[in-house]
């Protein structure tokens, strides 16, 4: 339903007779989405400041970063699993330096990061090659009949989503646990290499639920029509979870919380 006031986007269509037709395709929403935009800008600048300020300058760069590296060289042919590592360790390089400076805490996350996503990658390389995930869903589909100049290789796109996907909470998780090492020791001088691994351990212990359950609600809820489609159908669950775009999504989801995981204990090794 529209309401007065609304801009909308309309096709002009002639008929044989040459009378114009008329058509309304849809709500012009750009300029909500432009307002939404500015209002999160404003709300990162009033509550965090001046690292407000870092936190969009490193948002700028990871937007870049994906537009102009992971889609625009995927795009041109190149292949999407050395991409995707490429654009995570120019989002997370550049990030981390601008929020942090270049320091030891900093080249520690650096690490544990990217140790993380990458690990999350080849989980999902492995698990979709052994459940031979082809990828092929329905913008895969649709994405081969329009380009006709690349061929993709979706299986190697499924390793790139979820290297990015699970990119920001391997981010969190490495720079807390490098950030917190580091203020231990200072405060302690004299600790050894092994109590500094175990309470960067310790800590990351607390932080895993909260950060797997991140990832995994996010998928969810991007399944979350699909789901309910097949329930109002009456699949079974085991036909529900062969079907390979819901395959594809647990896979992802889990191989992305274990990149998480295992961020904890590289990010812990690498400081002490």
């Amino acid at each position: 339903e529209l309401r007065k006031g609304d801009i909308v986007t309309v096709s002009l269509e002639a008929d044989a007779n040459g009378n114009v037709i008329p058509t309304v395709e849809g709500v012009v929403r750009s300029a909500y989405i432009y307002l939404l935009v500015l209002i999160f800008l404003l709300s990162i600048i009033l509550v965090g400041g001046k690292k407000g300020i870092k936190a969009i300058i490193g948002l700028i760069i990871t937007i870049l970063a994906v537009w102009f590296i992971l889609i625009k060289l995927i795009f041109a042919g190149y292949n999407a699993i050395w991409v995707s590592i490429l654009t995570c360790a120019v989002i997370i390089i550049g990030t981390f330096i601008v929020i942090g400076g270049i320091n030891k805490k900093v080249l520690t996350a650096i690490i544990g990061t990217l140790g993380g996503v990458i690990s999350a990658g080849i989980v999902a390389s492995i698990f979709s090659y052994l459940s031979e995930l082809s990828g092929a869903c329905e913008d895969a589909i649709q994405l081969s009949i329009n380009m006709q100049t690349v061929s993709f290789n979706f299986r190697d796109l499924i390793f790139a989503g979820i290297v990015i996907s699970a990119l920001g909470a391997c981010m969190d998780v490495g720079m807390s646990i490098a950030s917190s090492l580091d203020e231990i020791k200072t405060k302690t001088k004299d600790i050894s290499w092994k109590e500094l691994f175990k309470s960067g351990m310790n800590i990351g212990r607390d932080v895993i639920g909260t950060m797997t359950n991140t990832l995994i609600l996010a998928y969810v809820g991007g399944a979350l029509k699909l789901i309910l489609l097949f329930m109002a159908c009456n699949i079974p669950l085991a036909d529900i979870l062969n079907q390979d775009t819901i395959a594809e999504e647990i896979i992802s989801a889990l191989a992305g919380s274990m990149g998480v995981v295992y961020t904890i204990p590289i990010t812990a090794f690498v400081y002490a």
